[in-house]
């Protein structure tokens, strides 16, 4: 026997579910969201992998950022001198970082305040990036602009 909801209890269910979908409240942020949130981050590069370079240029991971799974990736070498920092940059990656740091091990400090700040981070990655404008609708506010003005000065005397 199912349980039949009237539809004033689906519409109160449907109401707190929708205050609960608002910006600023998360109701449940599950792993992948978290996942998203590094990736998204380290992606646009406003966190960094922890590592440094070489004399020669290639790029190493720092020990807190190498969490078992950097060391399927193939060495840097003079074709490839960033293969280490592009896989950190990968959602695999991430996803490792994200497991890392829910378990307890010590991680790199995005990864960390991803796992321990996570409204922040999730707020932070959904929110929506600014269109730049195209020449074309720069051109178009900039004559609009001028008609404007001139119409104002015509019209002053």
């Amino acid at each position: 026997m199912t349980q039949q909801i009237s539809y004033l209890g689906a519409r109160h269910a449907w109401h707190n579910l929708r205050l609960l979908a608002k910006p600023g409240r998360i109701a449940m942020i599950d792993k992948t969201q978290l996942v998203n949130a590094l990736y998204v981050s380290r992606r646009s590069k406003r966190t960094r992998p922890e590592g440094q370079f070489d004399e020669f240029g290639f790029w190493f991971p720092s020990q807190r950022e190498s969490q078992g799974d950097v060391r399927n990736i193939k060495p840097p070498s003079d074709s490839w001198p960033h293969s280490y920092l592009i896989h950190c940059r990968s959602r695999r990656h991430c996803a490792v970082l994200v497991d890392a740091a829910i378990s307890g091990r010590d991680v790199p400090d995005d990864a960390l305040e991803v796992v321990t700040k996570p409204t922040a981070a999730v707020q932070h990655e959904s929110t929506p990036r600014q269109k730049k404008p195209s020449n074309l609708e720069h051109a178009i506010a900039s004559a609009v602009r001028r008609e404007i003005l001139r119409w104002e000065a015509e019209n002053k005397t």
